[in-house]
């Protein structure tokens, strides 16, 4: 707080550590050019100094929010991504499960809908297996702390899983949570 003092020739007001240095720098006029480059330097350090320590104490509203204050939603998640996944996957008409590793494409349509054209997979049972180009078609949620959930349907298989939107949209991370499916799946933003 401000305090009303008399300094030996005039009243003035006692001021804060910030409000002296802007104060010092504005009285500079007055000086000689032998007495302003050492008034300069000692208020470029103590506002340096000064900043620091509001910064510290949180006097100071930072500009970018943090990765813990962002929003997500459906529209957060716009565009191609190109995926990988690898892990565990049942084989298909039989009773085995294999070792996967998958690379495909997926879109996005910024509204819960989504597109997702296989590339290529190659299983330790099943071998490889080319894409066919056709899309296949399924839905996304998007919560407000940037999980989410999605179904994707695969010919005959419904896969469901949840996912992690990373890097503002830029990644997703994605684990199944259809029975039998062990995997994590990474996508990034082409």
């Amino acid at each position: 707080t401000n305090t009303y003092v008399r300094n030996g020739t005039a009243p003035c007001f006692r001021r804060t550590g910030v409000q002296r240095m802007i104060a010092m720098w504005d009285d500079t006029s007055h000086k000689s050019e032998k007495e302003l480059p050492i008034i300069m330097n000692i208020s470029a350090s103590k506002l340096i100094q000064a900043t620091a320590l509001a910064v510290a104490l949180g006097g100071i509203p930072v500009a970018a929010q943090s990765e813990d204050d962002r929003s997500c939603s459906v529209a957060s998640l716009k565009g191609a991504y190109g995926l990988h996944a690898s892990g565990i996957r049942p084989v298909a008409g039989s009773n085995q499960s294999e070792t996967h590793s998958t690379l495909a494409r997926r879109s996005y349509d910024g509204k819960g809908g989504l597109k997702s054209w296989p590339v290529v997979s190659q299983g330790q049972v099943s071998g490889v297996a080319e894409g066919t180009g056709t899309a296949q078609t399924g839905t996304y949620e998007v919560n407000p702390d940037c999980t989410g959930q999605m179904t994707l349907t695969l010919g005959p298989i419904q896969l469901s899983a949840r996912f992690v939107v990373v890097k503002q949209g830029l990644e997703i991370i994605e684990v199944p949570t259809t029975p039998g499916n062990i995997a994590v799946a990474r996508l990034k933003r082409q």
